[in-house]
C-alpha cells in the first residue's frame, strides 16, 4: 500500500509540473519557444516514467508479453529517464542565456530612459530656445557616444535651412558644414544635399506642427556608427525637441499677439482723444516709435486716387519733416510696389536692393532699413505707412506684422481725413460753380463767357490746360475761342482743326455720341492721335477730359483738358469730372441768354421800334461783338510796325493771327 502511495506521489508531481509548465509558458518563455518544448517533452518522458512505475507495482503489465518481463520493464524506464532528464537539461540551458540576455537588454533599456529623462530635463530647462540648440551638442556628448553633429535650423526671410552650430568635426570639414545653405522645399532633398556634402549615419527632424523648423545630423563611431538603443534615443530627443520648439513658438506667438493687441488699444484709446489729423499723426509716431525703437516714419495718401501723393514724414527727436507736402509717385520706388501689389514689405538694406529706390529723404535721413505696410479700406490702398530704421537687417516679419495690426488703429482716422478733403473739395467745386452761374448775366459776348470758363476750370482742377472749341456753320471745324494753361506754351496751336473720324476720333466721337470721354496716352484703347494732340489738346499730353456744350439737345462746342503729368487714368476724378460737366452747361446756358438777347433785339427792331432806337441797339452789339477781333487785329499791326517783317517764324505767326481776327470779323458781319 505504501508503495502505491508513492509512485501515485511521483505521477502526480510530474503532472502537476506540466500543468504548471503550460500556464507560465506565456510569461517565462514568450520570447524562447524551443526551451518550452524541451522542457516540456522532458517532463512528459519522466511523468510516463512514473505512470509505468505505478502501473509495474499494480501487476497490469502481465497481460503484455513484452512489458511481463522485469528486463524489458527495466529498459523501458532507463530510456525514458535518461531521455526526460536530458530533454530538461537542454530546455534550461536554452532558457538560462536567453533570460539573462533579456534582463541585460531591459537593463540597457532601463539606463536609457534614465539618461533620456536626464537630456529632457534640460531641455526643459533651458528657457531660450537658441541657448538650447547651441547647448545641445555637449548635453548629448555628455551621455550619448557620439562622434559628432550639426545643427540646421530653418529661417522663413529666405526659406533656407542654415547651419547654426556644428560639433566634434575638423577645421576643413566644419567650415564647409558652417557654410552650407540647403533649400527648406522638403526634408528628403536636405537629407540627400547633406548626404552629398558628408554623409551622416543618423538625423532627426525637429518639428512644429507639420513643418520642419529643424534639422540635427549625427555622426557616430566610425566602425559601428550607432546601435538600435541609440537610434531610438536620439529620436525620442527629437520628439522632445519638437514639444519644446512646438511650445516655444506657441508661447511666443501669444506673447506677440498680446503685445501687439495691447499696443493697439493703447493707440486706440490715445487717437480718441485727438481731433484734427496732424495731432493724431504725432501720438500715432509715438506709439510707433515706442513700439519699433524707430526715430523715422512716413506716411502717404494718394490724393484723389491720383499718382499724386501727400506726404506726411516724421525725422529724428520726432520733428516733422513734410506736412502734407505734394510729391509724385516714383517709378521702381517701394511705395509704387506696395500699393499696386497691396502687400506689406521688409526690406533689409536698401543700399544693396538695386530693383528699387527709396526716396532721397529717406535715405538723408541715415535710414538702411525699412517697413511698407499698406494701409486698406474697402479694398482700396488709402495710405502707405513707412516705419524706418538706421541700421541694416533691424526688422523681421514679426515686425511687419506688428505694424499692420497698428495701422488698423490710425484707417479710420485716414478715411475721415480724406473724406473731409472730399468735402471741402466738393464744396469748393459747387462754390465756383455757383458763382459762374451767378456771374453769367454779366458776360456781353460769347467769347468772354468761354475765356471766364477756361479760367475757372484751370484755376479749380489744376490741370495743366483748358480749351474751349466751337463748331463752325458748316459743323465741319473746331474754332479755338478760348484758351487757358497753367504756364506760357511756346507751341501753342489755335488754327482752325478738320473734324473728322480719322485726325480728330475722339472729338468726333465726343460730338456724335453726345457725351463725355477720358482718354489716355498710355491706354493702348483710347491712345490719342498725334494731330489731335497738337492741335487740341496740348503738346505732351498724357491725358484728357472732352465734355461737349449742349445747347437745345445740339452740340455747340467742346470743353477739352489736357494733363501733362502721368497720372494715368486717373488724371481726372469723378469730382473734376462733375465740375467740367457742370461748367459745360453753365456756358450753354450762357450762349443760350446771349442768343435769346440778340434775338430779342431783332424782334424789338421789326415790331415797330423806331429807326433811332434800333440803329442805336444794332450798333451798341456790333461795338461788343467787334471789340476783341479789333483788339487783336490793332495789336498785331502795332507789333509790326514795332519789329518790322525781320524774322521769318515771329513775322508768320503776326500774320497768322491777324488772318484769324479777320476771318472772326467776316463771320460775325456774315451772322448778322
Amino acid at each position: 500500500m505504501s508503495q502505491f502511495i508513492i509512485d501515485l506521489l511521483f505521477s502526480s508531481i510530474f503532472v502537476l509540473l506540466i500543468i504548471l509548465l503550460i500556464k507560465v509558458r506565456e510569461k517565462a518563455f514568450i520570447d524562447n519557444s524551443e526551451s518550452f518544448y524541451y522542457t516540456f517533452g522532458g517532463l512528459t518522458a519522466l511523468g510516463l516514467v512514473s505512470l509505468m512505475q505505478l502501473a509495474d507495482h499494480q501487476n497490469l503489465f502481465e497481460s503484455f508479453p513484452f512489458l511481463s518481463e522485469p528486463i524489458y520493464q527495466e529498459l523501458v524506464k532507463v530510456i525514458g529517464i535518461v531521455t526526460g532528464v536530458a530533454m530538461m537539461i537542454a530546455g534550461i540551458s536554452i532558457w538560462l542565456p536567453s533570460k539573462k540576455k533579456k534582463e541585460t537588454i531591459s537593463m540597457e533599456h532601463t539606463m536609457g530612459i534614465e539618461v533620456l529623462d536626464k537630456i529632457e530635463r534640460q531641455i526643459v530647462n533651458i528657457e531660450d530656445i537658441n541657448h538650447l540648440f547651441n547647448s545641445l551638442p555637449e548635453i548629448i556628448k555628455k551621455y550619448i557616444g557620439i562622434h559628432s553633429m550639426a545643427v540646421f535650423r530653418l529661417f522663413h526671410k529666405g526659406g533656407n535651412f542654415i547651419c547654426t552650430n556644428n560639433y566634434g568635426f575638423d577645421e576643413s570639414v566644419g567650415e564647409k558644414i558652417q557654410k552650407a545653405i540647403f533649400p527648406g522645399n522638403s526634408l528628403s532633398s536636405l537629407y540627400e544635399a547633406m548626404q552629398n556634402l558628408y554623409f551622416p549615419d543618423h538625423y532627426v527632424p525637429i518639428k512644429t506642427g507639420d513643418e520642419v523648423g529643424a534639422i540635427i545630423f549625427f555622426w557616430g563611431n566610425e566602425v559601428d556608427g550607432f546601435s538600435n538603443e541609440e537610434r531610438f534615443l536620439l529620436n525620442k530627443i527629437g520628439q522632445s525637441l519638437s514639444i519644446r520648439l512646438t511650445s516655444s513658438y506657441e508661447g511666443a506667438k501669444e506673447s506677440f499677439y498680446a503685445k501687439s493687441f495691447g499696443l493697439l488699444l493703447q493707440a486706440n484709446r490715445a487717437l480718441s482723444q485727438k481731433s484734427e489729423f496732424r495731432g493724431n499723426l504725432e501720438v500715432f509716431y509715438r506709439i510707433i516709435s515706442q513700439a519699433f525703437g524707430i526715430e523715422f516714419l512716413s506716411l502717404t495718401i494718394p490724393e484723389k486716387r491720383q499718382k499724386n501723393l501727400l506726404r506726411y514724414v516724421f525725422g529724428i527727436g520726432g520733428n516733422m519733416l513734410r506736412d502734407g507736402l505734394n510729391n509724385p509717385l516714383f517709378r521702381d520706388d517701394y511705395l509704387e510696389r506696395v500699393m499696386e501689389s497691396k502687400k506689406g514689405m521688409v526690406v533689409d538694406d536698401i543700399a544693396s536692393n538695386s530693383e528699387m529706390e527709396a526716396d532721397s529723404l529717406f535715405q538723408s535721413c541715415g535710414q538702411r532699413s525699412l517697413i511698407n505696410v499698406p494701409i486698406i479700406n474697402y479694398g482700396r490702398v488709402i495710405a502707405v505707412l513707412t516705419v524706418g530704421h538706421s541700421h541694416p537687417h533691424r526688422f523681421a516679419v514679426r515686425d511687419l506684422l506688428l505694424a499692420e495690426t497698428l495701422c488698423m488703429a490710425i484707417a479710420p482716422i485716414i478715411e475721415g481725413e480724406i473724406s473731409r478733403r472730399a468735402n471741402f473739395e466738393r464744396d469748393r467745386y459747387i462754390g465756383a460753380l455757383s458763382s459762374f452761374q451767378a456771374a453769367i448775366d454779366k458776360y456781353e459776348d460769347i467769347d468772354s463767357l468761354y475765356r471766364a470758363a477756361t479760367e475757372i476750370l484751370v484755376e479749380n482742377i489744376s490741370t495743366t490746360m483748358a480749351r474751349v472749341t466751337m463748331l463752325n456753320t458748316e459743323r465741319t471745324e473746331l474754332i479755338t475761342r478760348a484758351f487757358r494753361s497753367v504756364r506760357p506754351f511756346e507751341d501753342v496751336k489755335t488754327d482752325n482743326v478738320a473734324l473728322s473720324r480719322e485726325m480728330t476720333p475722339w472729338h468726333n466721337m465726343v460730338i456724335s455720341e453726345h457725351r463725355p470721354l477720358l482718354i489716355n496716352q498710355k491706354d493702348p484703347e483710347a491712345y490719342m492721335d498725334y494731330g489731335e494732340v497738337e492741335s487740341l489738346v496740348i503738346s505732351g499730353a498724357q491725358s484728357a477730359l472732352m465734355v461737349p456744350i449742349l445747347v437745345n439737345g445740339v452740340v455747340f462746342g467742346v470743353i477739352t483738358l489736357g494733363e501733362m503729368r502721368s497720372w494715368e487714368r486717373t488724371s481726372y476724378d469723378s469730382a473734376s469730372i462733375s465740375f467740367c460737366r457742370g461748367v459745360a452747361a453753365t456756358v450753354a446756358s450762357g450762349i443760350k441768354v446771349i442768343l435769346q438777347a440778340k434775338a430779342l433785339l431783332k424782334g424789338m427792331s421789326m415790331s415797330g421800334v423806331s429807326a433811332s432806337s434800333e440803329a442805336k441797339v444794332s450798333h451798341l452789339d456790333v461795338c461788343r461783338e467787334f471789340r476783341t477781333p479789333l483788339s487783336s487785329l490793332r495789336g498785331s499791326i502795332e507789333l509790326l510796325k514795332q519789329k518790322g517783317i525781320g524774322q521769318e517764324e515771329e513775322s508768320e505767326e503776326i500774320l497768322t493771327l491777324m488772318e484769324n481776327s479777320t476771318d472772326r470779323m467776316i463771320s460775325l458781319l456774315n451772322r448778322e
